[in-house]
């Protein structure tokens, strides 16, 4: 007799690719329907230009064209609906949209279990701005403990699943020279990157990969790289990304409690993605007590944690690591040994089945 597999419905609202994005969010939710289609039968949802059905990369990807779109990150079209119909399990990864409203209201009128897991971004036109949509969920599935704060409902069962990375793909290169600072990330004024520029010694190359999102502010990093040994890579693939981290003596991670201009963010860096891909590269990391960053990297082991918006002791970290090449290949070691044990993708996917059964 032929078991039946469960099927899963991962709904985030932009694609992952050339046609949306290729930022953490779209990837997380590509990376998790890939995962979890190889212990069940799992589909991506989401909002493109156009609407079509076709399998990416192993992973079925279900496209449809927006009715509306009230954000940039937040579009709707009700068709989306077709492919929820015939699924055991929605698993919704962006909460603030239109999308995981519809989907958590679907979910109530169907009799079928939703889960939501956050990983930032989103639209102000919501639901979700109205009331805690979230109490309609089968449960919280938050990538930190951190993120699971963010929720405001006591009562709903909660898992922490953590994110993940190819550890095939992000992997060291030991024949590689390791030189310079690197940052992989957006380029928006909540990264702090400003205080890395200012942090990291004049004479010492600094590698800011990353897609410029607000003008002003990479107008401001420009001018503050000038007289430094600053480079911008702003249209890197995946594969330079790897080759740049593999490079790196140090990838820092420089996210502030308040932005450039002074405004605080309580909510940023709900995972680390870009630390978990540092880490895989066994590149030691600097980062910030922000968010889930202290969970991720354990201080003095895999990492160096420092205090936010702090130029003078995030510098000092970074030279501790430049000055000593045993440190931070130790460390470097660690951190890619704490990314194979808990980090991978189907560790990941594994952890979201166990919570769709328990629940």
């Amino acid at each position: 007799m032929k078991v039946r597999r469960t099927k899963v419905a991962v709904v985030y609202p932009i694609p992952f690719g050339a046609e949306g994005s290729f930022g953490g969010g779209e990837r997380f939710a590509f990376e998790l329907t890939r995962a979890l289609g190889r212990q069940c039968e799992a589909r991506l949802v989401t909002i493109g230009s156009s609407h079509r059905r076709r399998v990416m990369n192993e992973v079925r990807v279900d496209t449809y064209r927006a009715l509306c779109r009230p954000q940039v990150n937040n579009p709707l079209s009700f068709r989306f609906l077709q492919s929820l119909v015939d699924v055991d399990i929605i698993h919704c990864t962006s909460y603030s949209t239109l999308l995981t409203d519809f989907s958590l209201l679907w979910s109530r009128l169907s009799g079928k279990r939703a889960f939501i897991t956050d990983i930032g971004g989103g639209g102000y036109t919501t639901l979700a701005r109205l009331f805690n949509i979230s109490r309609l969920a089968s449960g919280i599935l938050p990538l930190s403990n951190f993120a699971s704060s963010q929720f405001k409902n006591p009562r709903a069962r909660r898992t922490v699943i953590c994110g993940g990375v190819d550890t095939d793909h992000f992997s060291p290169d030991n024949d590689a020279a390791r030189n310079g600072v690197v940052y992989v990330g957006r380029l928006v004024p909540h990264k702090g990157i400003h205080d890395l520029i200012e942090a990291v010694p004049a004479e010492i190359e600094l590698t800011l990969v990353g897609r410029p999102l607000h003008e002003d502010y990479f107008a401001v990093l420009r001018k503050l790289a000038r007289d430094r040994n600053v480079k911008f890579v702003t249209d890197a693939d995946d594969a330079q990304v790897v080759e740049i981290l593999r490079a790196a003596r140090v990838a820092v991670q420089p996210a502030g409690l308040r932005d450039y201009y002074g405004h605080f963010n309580n909510a940023s860096e709900l995972w680390g993605l870009s630390v978990v891909e540092a880490m895989a590269c066994a590149t030691p990391v600097v980062c910030t007590d922000v968010g889930a960053y202290p969970e991720v990297v354990e201080d003095g082991v895999s990492g160096i944690v420092v205090a936010p918006d702090n130029p003078a002791e995030l510098g000092a970290a970074i030279r501790k690591l430049l000055d000593n090449p045993g440190l931070a290949a130790r460390i470097g070691a660690a951190a890619r040994t704490q990314v194979t044990e808990k980090f991978t993708w189907d560790a990941v996917a594994s952890r979201c089945l166990q919570a769709y059964e328990a629940a």
